[in-house]
């Protein structure tokens, strides 16, 4: 187990004296975020061309968005642990060209099978370059790690809030191909920007991170940090996939305003990513954590046993500035809990742990609602399952450096 106190940090967060060079070099890496979320974002919308062009049924389309988590589900956690080992550069930029170049390669695809392959093998890209931005971001700022990582994972949102209008200009004229096209040109420019601009911020030595992937696992700040981010992440894509149809079903919206008010949600949870993460290093992690977790079971249950329409955009407002933060504050707090050399795994690890969460959600809520209401079901699986993490923090123990 390490011995580690969380810093205290300044109310001011402090920039390293090259923090144009940390700007620029951090920069580029915001377009993995960007390129993942404008496609997982709008490829639903795509999915009615899809559909009629290769011939699917509904299953043949999840399919193609299930399996393309799975194969990202499958890298994440590599991701970090070469990220010690090779530098979180090189498998940034792996996992941004792989991506790029596959998701480009899928839009000429004649048939289905080969664009399964294609968009899979595309989501081993993804999960190699997730992580390192998260990494490079914590080491290119050490002393102010958490708002560091919040601002970097925010574009994930905007990613999210830009994709769908994009790729939906374009579905006006019937185009579907060139959008995801541009999103994988955008990619590759930004893979050579990244090459460019990030530097490695320091040597990576392999007799440093030897066996640090069995280490972490032995670390149980860590084993709690992933549980907690396992059963957060699958409340949280639960909800993002059933909500939409619990507004419009027992609200009775209509796809318009839960549209609008969906984009406007993942918006506002952006400046949510950014605030709690300059908060985290501000004020004890572990209790950051934990009240933004509280927080969006209670608004999550209030929103979904509550009748009104008037109070539904407020109250999905404010659980859209909260829900999203756990990913970056759980990750940030992760590269707190291990040494300086483990740092990489320890992210790798638990986000991989995050991504077993997204598979599990939506198909959970579904089968509850074979059994019982949508709403109950949102209830169990949301709320019920953002407590539980909250719980599984307070096992979270600070641990003091022995005096010397």
């Amino acid at each position: 187990m390490l011995n580690l106190k969380e810093p205290q940090v300044s109310c001011v967060v402090i920039l390293p004296k090259h923090s144009l060079n940390v700007v620029a070099a951090l920069t580029p890496c915001i377009f993995a975020f960007l390129i993942y979320a404008m496609f997982r974002f709008s490829i639903g919308l795509a999915l009615p061309e899809l559909m009629l062009e290769y011939n699917l049924t509904h299953f043949m389309e999840g399919q193609l968005i299930a399996l393309q988590l799975l194969a990202a589900t499958v890298t994440t956690g590599l991701a970090g642990f070469l990220s010690d080992r090779i530098g979180a550069k090189t498998v940034l930029i792996t996992g941004v060209l792989l991506y790029s170049l596959f998701l480009i390669a899928a839009m000429a695809a004649p048939n289905y099978i080969l664009l399964l392959i294609l968009l899979t093998i595309s989501g081993l890209g993804a999960g190699l370059m997730l992580p390192p931005v998260y990494i490079l971001a914590g080491e290119l700022l050490p002393r102010s790690r958490g708002s560091a990582i919040g601002a970097v994972g925010s574009f994930y949102n905007i990613g999210g809030l830009i994709g769908p209008i994009f790729v939906g200009n374009y579905l006006l004229s019937g185009d579907w191909r060139t959008p995801f096209i541009w999103i994988g040109v955008i990619g590759l420019f930004s893979a050579l920007a990244q090459s460019i601009l990030v530097k490695q911020p320091k040597s990576v030595r392999a007799d440093k991170v030897r066996g640090a992937a069995t280490k972490i696992l032995q670390n149980r700040n860590i084993l709690i940090l992933g549980l907690s981010i396992l059963i957060a992440d699958s409340a949280f894509v639960g909800f993002v996939t059933w909500a939409p149809t619990f507004l419009r079903q027992d609200l009775l919206m209509s796809p318009d305003e839960a549209g609008y008010l969906f984009g406007a949600s993942t918006a506002i949870g952006a400046l949510g990513i950014v605030l709690m993460g300059y908060l985290q290093d501000r004020v004890d992690g572990k209790k950051v954590i934990l009240a933004n977790s509280l927080t969006s079971a209670i608004l999550t249950f209030t929103l979904l046993t509550q009748r009104y329409k008037l109070l539904t955009a407020p109250i999905l407002l404010l659980s859209g500035f909260f829900m999203n933060c756990f990913w970056t504050l759980i990750s940030a707090q992760a590269q707190k809990s291990v040494k300086e050399g483990e740092i990489g795994s320890a992210t790798g690890i638990v986000q991989n742990l995050g991504m077993l969460g997204a598979i599990i959600g939506p198909a959970l809520i579904g089968w509850l609602t074979e059994m019982m209401t949508l709403s109950l079901a949102l209830i169990i699986a949301v709320s019920g399952f953002y407590l539980i993490s909250s719980s599984l923090i307070f096992l979270y123990k600070h641990q003091v450096k022995p005096r010397s």
